[in-house]
């Protein structure tokens, strides 16, 4: 999470619904396919981590590079708990730790 995950915060407008404003929070995790050094792929462990948040584990393809990648997002209310109770008990120890906070 301290190198290639992030918190976010979304507000966003309700159509069709007057003054109505919605407000999520996500945890996302970006991975590259493989290992650079051992040529592992990361699959297998990040199926795991998105099973543990409860979220999907997808491939994303950069546009300007044609890079592809691993991601997940956790953003559901059940993920969201699952992630507090996690950072709660195992701390993060970088500034991400204050994104964690906020």
């Amino acid at each position: 999470m301290d190198a290639d995950g992030s918190f976010g915060v979304r507000h966003t407008k309700i159509e069709n619904k007057a003054k109505k404003r919605q407000i999520s929070c996500r945890l996302r995790i970006e991975q590259r396919m493989v290992d650079p050094i051992t040529n592992e792929s990361y699959f297998y462990i990040l199926t795991k981590i998105a099973f543990f948040f409860n979220c999907k584990l997808l491939l994303r393809k950069q546009v300007t590079t044609g890079n592809v990648y691993f991601s997940l997002t956790a953003s559901s209310s059940k993920s969201i708990k699952i992630i507090i109770d996690y950072f709660e008990c195992y701390p993060l120890y970088s500034s991400k730790y204050l994104d964690y906070k906020d």
